[in-house]
């Protein structure tokens, strides 16, 4: 067999392992459950299972929340020991302004919300306050990723 053909061979079986490597991997890492995850699957199962009872629909919410706040805490304090000084400070910065935001925003969707005075109103409350604490916790898992 020709030298040069089996060097360029070669060279292809490089570049393709690393694209797989560089590439690739990072996308199967990605795709792997998380935590949160979890918790959220375990929030959509309960609440496939409520049948449209407000009460039912409520306990799943209060006990998918507290799990989900368990785990912004855990990634927020992981994420406190892997940064470095002045990033600590722009977290801490952050997560203090992101709290005010969630709440200034809950309190906005209660008044904004066409079923203030119902039952629907509890139901979307929970479910906003749940989402947007979701969306945060997904956002410290990326910053956590980019470190990694």
């Amino acid at each position: 067999m020709n030298p040069q053909i089996c060097q360029k061979a070669k060279y292809v079986m490089i570049v393709g392992m690393a694209c797989v490597i560089f590439f690739v991997a990072p996308l199967y890492a990605a795709s792997k459950p998380t935590e949160t995850d979890r918790i959220d699957a375990d929030y959509n199962s309960c609440l496939s299972k409520v049948d449209g009872v407000t009460s039912n629909i409520r306990d799943c919410t209060s006990k998918a929340y507290p799990s989900m706040d368990k785990r912004l805490n855990q990634l927020f304090k992981t994420l406190m020991g892997k940064l470095p000084a002045n990033n600590k400070e722009l977290l801490k910065n952050a997560q203090k302004k992101w709290l005010a935001f969630r709440d200034a925003e809950k309190e906005l969707s209660l008044e904004l919300d066409p079923e203030k005075g119902g039952t629907m109103q509890m139901i979307n409350a929970d479910s906003f306050a749940y989402e947007m604490l979701k969306k945060r916790v997904k956002d410290l898992e990326g910053y956590l990723a980019g470190l990694d």
